[in-house]
């Protein structure tokens, strides 16, 4: 498999680094489903930016 960098470009109103650190579980606990590894996340707020290192067979899975 090939690492992406997947980028959430807006992060939702009202969500902070808890919010953000939940969403990331919930990836952790799909991600054998789709054929995923979330490795790492990492919150820009004063971009309003996210990032997710994940490893996956392709850039749409990774971006799914």
């Amino acid at each position: 498999m090939a690492l992406f960098m997947d980028v959430h470009h807006t992060i939702p109103e009202g969500a902070d680094a808890a919010a953000v650190a939940q969403a990331h579980q919930a990836d952790l606990s799909v991600q054998d489903k789709y054929g995923t590894q979330y490795l790492n996340y990492w919150l820009d707020a004063d971009a309003g930016k996210i990032f997710c290192l994940v490893e996956a067979p392709d850039a749409d899975t990774a971006a799914a």
